[in-house]
């Protein structure tokens, strides 16, 4: 009886801390492309490499999404998002996109950035 109550107890304290997980720690990235052009590659780099996504010949007007989980994917608590867009072989334009401390990403959800051929916006 004593085995099956810890059981029991161990497995809703597991499903409590995965909602916890999703809820608490997800985060949802947007990109588009507004430049007139493909963009040859999107990458953004998570926590100086922990993580990194990257999009090839992202299309005029097209919008890519990722969605994460800081403590899962990432692995650490606090770090930053550098965004690179690639427009062709030779140019390319930089963003730091934001920071995450504690766990927790420090700013407005879903983050949105609008890509142009000659700078990064976040979009408010």
């Amino acid at each position: 009886m004593a085995y099956a109550s810890t059981l029991f107890l161990f497995s809703l304290i597991s499903s409590c801390n995965d909602k916890f997980y999703k809820e608490k720690y997800d985060v949802e990235m947007l990109f588009t492309n507004k430049t007139d052009s493909t963009i040859a590659e999107i990458k953004i780099d998570g926590a100086n490499g922990a993580k990194v996504w990257t999009f090839k010949n992202v299309q005029q007007g097209k919008t890519e999404k990722i969605i994460f989980n800081i403590m899962r994917e990432l692995k650490v608590p606090e770090g930053g998002f550098m965004l690179t867009a690639s427009l062709n072989d030779t140019d390319s334009i930089y963003l730091n996109t934001g920071y995450f401390t504690n766990w927790s990403y420090q700013g407005p959800l879903p983050a949105k950035f609008n890509i142009y051929k000659n700078r990064i916006d976040e979009v408010k």
